[in-house]
């Protein structure tokens, strides 16, 4: 049964261990939604070689590994990501030392069962006033470090993704607390239970 009230992480250089072993804890229980029990970082296999040097990175999973996640009876997912808040080519910034980047994402059952809504929940979320000031139209190209995701969940989870819903709350935003504040809301959308209607109000 899972313990709904653990302490969530709060610091930016908790191991993945211990952020593993909070979503493995919301990842059981009947009526919940399954929680993905792995820290997502890499697009790829290619990608997760390009930081085989970075041998505590290695434990963390690949988009693919979000469409091989079984349901178990639950009709919607979880799931935690957490990467470097920049693109590393021709870079020279220390990665061994930079706090990576954590945002969460549901992806939730239509009620007609045909299509998937995607909820992306980012503390450091772009909102229409900031894409205004650089030029760029409300669509999903600019989602920046969301896209690839998006495009990946619409090629390859064999479901259309009907709606997708990003965050606007800025309440947090550049806080440096987004691994918190992503683990916090993965917590609330378990506490709603497996029900659709909960994560599209």
């Amino acid at each position: 049964m899972a313990n709904l009230s653990m302490n969530i992480p709060v610091h930016p250089e908790t191991p993945a261990a211990t952020v593993e072993a909070f979503l493995q804890n919301l990842d059981s229980g009947p009526g919940r939604p399954r929680v993905c029990p792995k820290i997502i970082t890499f697009s790829n296999r290619t990608h997760k070689r390009n930081w085989e040097e970075f041998t505590w990175a290695q434990a963390h999973a690949t988009y693919s590994f979000t469409a091989n996640l079984g349901l178990q009876g639950a009709r919607n997912r979880l799931f935690y990501f957490c990467h470097p808040p920049g693109t590393w080519v021709g870079s020279d910034r220390d990665w061994r030392t930079e706090s990576w980047h954590s945002w969460a994402v549901a992806l939730i059952a239509t009620d007609n069962e045909v299509g998937l809504t995607l909820v992306i929940y980012d503390t450091d979320c772009k909102t229409s006033a900031d894409l205004t000031a650089k030029g760029l139209p409300w669509q999903m190209k600019s989602l920046g470090l969301h896209l690839p995701f998006y495009e990946y969940c619409r090629t390859k989870l064999g479901r259309n993704i009907q709606h997708v819903y990003y965050s606007q709350d800025v309440t947090w935003k550049e806080d440096d607390m987004c691994l918190y504040h992503a683990l916090a809301w993965l917590q609330q959308m378990a506490r709603l239970g497996d029900q659709s209607k909960h994560y599209q109000n």
